[in-house]
């Protein structure tokens, strides 16, 4: 799904969004062809996980608006048979690990200069 460029300019820009109204710093990121890497700081004052539901939230529902007007048949891959939505875009449980000391940091593959 993330190998289009429109697509990436979505994630990209709920980041930019959410750096812009404070919520988030953004360390660093990579965008692969079906997920995403995402060092942040969420700041004093926002909860980890309304920004995270509010970035997985506005990220899927716009990829569904532009696969649905452009009647992209890729759209039924991401269709689930759940009571809460019609599709799904996102892992429901997607790994979050808090890198609270430089030891974290680094057992999780991230290399300071």
């Amino acid at each position: 799904m993330l190998k289009k460029d429109d697509f990436k300019d979505l994630v990209i820009k709920s980041l930019q969004f959410l750096k812009k109204e404070g919520s988030i710093i953004i360390h660093s990121y990579v965008i692969m062809p079906n997920h995403i890497h995402l060092i942040w700081q969420i700041q004093d004052g926002f909860k980890r996980d309304v920004v995270q539901m509010r970035f997985l939230k506005f990220t899927s529902q716009q990829m569904k608006f532009r696969l649905a007007d452009s009647a992209n048949p890729m759209l039924n891959e991401f269709l689930v048979n759940s009571t809460d939505r019609k599709y799904q875009f996102w892992k429901r449980s997607s790994l979050s690990v808090d890198l609270w000391s430089d030891e974290v940091f680094m057992q999780n593959g991230v290399h300071s200069q």
